[in-house]
């Protein structure tokens, strides 16, 4: 396992792990030694497991999607791959996971069993109820306060507040691939099409709300962010797609008009862009507390 875990392992008082469902790219797991457990594609037909991030890039990814009929598999490594994760840190110092929301995935469930049977009583387990840059904003606010000094109990405790300050907004190109995972159904799928529909939704707290739709994708950008303004200041903010730079970037520079501080933009991975197919945009932010 030592080639997928290349971060620092040092004896330091904290360390903070998450999975690839964060978001999170390279360039941000290494500035703040945040260690990347990758989740698992499967396609069908073909012998190989992927690992995300890892073995298939998002952009390889995108074009197996779409070449395929059916939709490939995810899951969640087994407990083992995050035990045996946790056992290259030392000892003595203690661990914050923080994963993909409980009510979206099974990889909660197995990252708990993994800190239980470590039995160490070094490992807090923490559900982001978040996808992308939801989980990953709070990995990072847990690694920033990490080098402040702060204890994993107030770690725990910011982390818990903040997420239900934190949403995740996103629109979608096509439903096709919401169709063919089952959340969508063939009438909606064709009526979507004929009409061009761009769904709109939220995640927040572990649940997912449609917002609305609209009839064309600038449309739907424009609302995204007429919607987020609203929620001003913020703390955080991450403007996520798949395999739509340029549109992320168009978002972005309108996001910009009311926010100055920074702007993550990137890749929102593998394994969330299976159900949101090519061309999805979503909006990752924070607000600062009132």
């Amino acid at each position: 396992m030592s080639g997928v875990y290349n971060q620092r392992v040092s004896r330091e008082n904290l360390r903070i792990f998450t999975d690839s469902t964060s978001s999170l790219s390279p360039e941000l797991s290494d500035k703040y030694g945040i260690v990347v457990i990758p989740t698992l594609i499967y396609f069908l037909g073909d012998p190989v497991t992927y690992r995300d991030g890892i073995d298939i890039t998002p952009g390889d990814f995108l074009n197996k999607l779409t070449a395929g009929k059916g939709l490939p598999s995810t899951s969640s490594p087994p407990p083992e791959v995050f035990l045996d994760a946790y056992r290259q840190v030392d000892p003595q110092t203690g661990i914050i996971s923080i994963h993909l929301g409980s009510g979206f995935s099974s990889v909660y469930k197995w990252v708990q069993a993994a800190a239980a049977q470590e039995q160490s009583g070094r490992i807090d387990v923490v559900d982001s109820e978040s996808v992308s840059m939801g989980i990953g904003f709070l990995a990072i606010r847990a690694a920033q306060l990490a080098g402040q000094g702060a204890s994993r109990d107030q770690i725990s405790a910011e982390l818990t507040e903040i997420k239900h300050r934190t949403s995740v907004l996103a629109a979608f190109d096509t439903v096709e691939f919401l169709r063919r995972g089952g959340r969508a159904s063939q009438a909606e799928e064709i009526f979507a099409s004929i009409l061009n529909i761009k769904p709109i939704i939220e995640v927040r707290d572990n649940k997912i709300k449609s917002l609305g739709r609209q009839r064309t994708l600038k449309r739907a950008h424009q609302q995204l962010v007429s919607m987020i303004e609203v929620d001003k200041p913020f703390e955080f903010m991450a403007v996520m797609h798949a395999g739509a730079a340029v549109a992320a970037q168009e978002v972005a520079s309108q996001i910009r008009h009311f926010y100055s501080g920074e702007i993550v933009i990137g890749d929102i991975g593998s394994v969330l862009a299976t159900h949101g197919g090519p061309g999805l945009v979503g909006i990752c932010y924070t607000q600062t507390p009132r």
